[in-house]
């Protein structure tokens, strides 16, 4: 029985990404309160990165389910009420983001059983992001019905970190999610962000209520509090007290996004000896900057993207230098 006080559940299709054991260990910081659920669901059994998460030794929050395509479609059938079709997510049709994202917000219906009267929220498992201390930022969620840690400004549900809270609001979005069939086109229909923001913004516009009354959310986001690592020069750290910085300033969490990629192999670069370090001491990520192909002199800024062990709060940015006669240098930018 889960007893936190949010549960992420983070269900997916053929391999977690090889940052995965940065992920694990920022769940072992947070313990005290939040559950961490990764479901894997495919035509085999991934004995390989089975066994890989044994040796991690994985922390008692953290749990990984594997089901075969049937037993998915049994698990869907017996708690929603929907006959889906498993080769929609094992084996969708190619378009922009994967299907999961659509059937992840059935969560609350899949865990209903598994979750005690203590667990307030839920939201989804990032594969490629690291979680901060989620308990320091408690008192301000708990302010809110629906709460999203995004950009300064942003004025939408952001997936990578949104938490609903179980009961009113957990059940009319679900019925809306029913609604705008989910579960049954193949199709991605961006149910986790987009439907879930124009119920908040827009309810009276459906044909039903879509959105609980009297609903609270941190819509638009007032402040930063999850560091996508996208833009070029960006420094972020997570210490082994399981906090994470953004160019120095505190947020809820750091997601790779579209640096997935190179932080992977940033990462196996290491080896298995400076993975460790990077566990035990902490670590600063610095997102590279790529040359640009249609600049063709020998000046033209460019950095790897890179960890280090230990832990920084300064801000690091790439950028030009001025000399007085009007010529330029690539620079590292602080503050």
């Amino acid at each position: 029985m889960i007893q936190t006080p949010i549960v992420f559940f983070g269900p997916y299709s053929g391999s977690l990404p090889d940052t995965f054991p940065l992920t694990v260990a920022s769940m072992r910081a947070n313990q005290d309160c939040c559950t961490f659920i990764a479901l894997h669901s495919g035509d085999e059994f991934p004995r390989a990165e089975a066994q890989k998460l044994v040796a991690s030794k994985p922390p008692p929050n953290f749990h990984w389910v594997h089901l075969s395509g049937g037993e998915l479609e049994e698990l869907y059938a017996d708690s929603v009420g929907i006959k889906v079709q498993s080769r929609h997510v094992i084996h969708q049709v190619e378009q922009m983001h994967h299907k999961w994202n659509d059937w992840r917000v059935f969560a609350p219906r899949l865990l209903k059983d598994r979750l005690a009267p203590s667990v307030e929220f839920w939201g989804y498992l990032e594969h490629d992001a690291v979680y901060g201390k989620v308990v320091q930022f408690l008192p301000q969620i708990r302010q809110y019905d629906v709460f999203t840690a995004a950009d300064a400004g942003s004025d939408r549900v952001s997936a990578p970190f949104v938490l609903h809270r179980l009961g009113a609001t957990t059940d009319f979005f679900v019925q809306r999610w029913l609604d705008e069939g989910c579960l049954v086109d193949p199709k991605w229909l961006w149910c986790d962000e987009a439907v879930v923001t124009d119920c908040i913004l827009h309810p009276a516009d459906s044909a039903a209520p879509c959105a609980a009354p009297d609903l609270r959310s941190n819509i638009p986001v007032q402040k930063r509090q999850l560091c996508t690592l996208d833009e070029s020069g960006t420094t972020a750290s997570w210490t082994s007290k399981g906090e994470t910085f953004c160019d120095g300033q505190s947020v809820l969490g750091l997601h790779f996004h579209a640096r997935r990629s190179e932080a992977a192999t940033a990462f196996k670069g290491l080896g298995p000896r400076g993975a460790a370090e990077l566990l035990h001491r902490g670590w600063v990520f610095t997102a590279g900057l790529t040359k640009d192909p249609e600049c063709d002199a020998d000046f033209c800024p460019s950095s790897p993207t890179t960890f280090r062990a230990g832990t920084t709060s300064s801000s690091k940015r790439l950028g030009w230098k001025m000399a007085a006669d009007g010529s330029v240098t690539p620079a590292v930018l602080l503050g």
